[in-house]
């Protein structure tokens, strides 16, 4: 039976395509709760659009429910997916506290719900801490370092290695199988290869017993083969 990782798993499991923890969950459990007594709460059904690029930012999101990509829609009104967020998830918040536009698009995806977090409360909490302001900066600085991690690693892996990086990335240290729902175009927008390059490299993986696909959903049974196939990849 797989552990299957998408919007409306009953445990509240979801995939993921970063590795860090947002800025919400670096945060102490006390300041969590009182960034979200009393805030707002908002529902998106499937595909519809939490933010715009280029609008002004005066909260940030944190995610109870279902997943958010984030990217950018191109001239033809397509997301090009840069990252795909889950339960426990932040987003928006360093647009509020460089005081700029959102940077990316965000879609809804599956039926998701998100805690609206004033960017004011939280900007109050971190002048009245130095202790809080340090940990965000110390938060900050693992995305940072993730940032540059991914950079070095898209320079020298192939794109197959590439999709295998970003499936293990989504399974989040979880036991096989792990399901995930994803659809082979978000993959190849994460990826940066064509969806047949995609369809290729799920084949070979398929093949090696490493994966298996169904209806709308890849499933990893064999993650730990899989992270050692990566590896062995890699050295040779």
């Amino acid at each position: 039976m797989s552990t299957i990782l998408q919007s409306d798993d009953k445990n509240n499991r979801s995939g993921r395509t970063v590795s860090a923890a947002g800025i919400f969950a670096g945060l102490p459990k006390s300041v969590q709760d009182e960034l979200t007594t009393g805030a707002r709460r908002l529902k998106f059904s499937d595909g519809k659009i939490v933010q715009h690029r280029g609008d002004v930012s005066t909260n940030f999101f944190v995610i109870v429910k279902g997943q958010i990509k984030l990217g950018v829609y191109d001239k033809h009104g397509e997301m090009r997916t840069m990252f795909i967020l889950g339960v426990g998830d932040s987003f928006g918040e360093m647009a509020c506290l460089g005081n700029f536009p959102r940077i990316a698009d965000a879609e809804a995806v599956g039926d998701s719900e998100l805690i609206e977090v004033s960017e004011l409360k939280f900007t109050a909490l971190l002048m009245a801490s130095p202790a809080l302001s340090r940990e965000v900066m110390r938060v900050l600085s693992r995305h940072l370092q993730e940032a540059m991690d991914n950079l070095i690693v898209y320079q020298r892996l192939s794109g197959a290695l590439r999709l295998v990086r970003t499936l293990l990335t989504m399974c989040q240290g979880r036991k096989s199988p792990v399901g995930l729902t994803i659809r082979h175009q978000e993959l190849a927008e994460l990826v940066g290869v064509s969806r047949m390059s995609i369809a290729k490299t799920l084949d070979q993986l398929e093949q090696l017993k490493f994966i298996e696909r169904g209806y709308g959903q890849i499933i990893i049974i064999d993650v730990s083969g899989l992270r050692q196939w990566m590896k062995a990849q890699i050295n040779d």
